[in-house]
């Protein structure tokens, strides 16, 4: 039926998205973890922190919004799936960034996300 079809059509769109969002979301959270490293083995915990939001979490935000902006277009699509790329993508983008800049860093300094190699 129609509706079956269209249902079908969702949840294959959605996966899409899903796996688009998920890579990106963690390409970031990596650039974030990555250089949050680097600047544990510099100084404490509380100023590689604000380190990594000076250096990794100014790009994270500019990519996420530029993505987000570059996305938005289609939105306005009459081709179902493209509109559904235009609206779920960037909501997902935007709540990637958010735990990325929120949740991760307070992971990190609670201790629940290791950053020791071999752990």
């Amino acid at each position: 039926s129609a509706a079956t079809d269209a249902l079908k059509t969702l949840v294959t769109d959605t996966l899409t998205i899903a796996m688009l969002a998920i890579g990106i979301g963690v390409d970031d959270t990596i650039h974030f973890l990555s250089r949050y490293r680097i600047e544990a083995s510099r100084c404490g915990d509380d100023e590689a922190i604000t380190r990594t939001f000076t250096f990794a979490g100014r790009a994270i935000l500019i990519t996420t919004v530029i993505l987000v902006l570059g996305f938005l277009p289609m939105a306005a699509s009459n081709y179902f799936s493209t509109r559904i790329v235009g609206t779920l993508l960037p909501m997902t983008l935007i709540v990637a960034l958010l735990a990325d800049l929120l949740l991760v860093p307070a992971l990190v300094k609670v201790r629940v996300m290791s950053l020791n190699r071999g752990v």
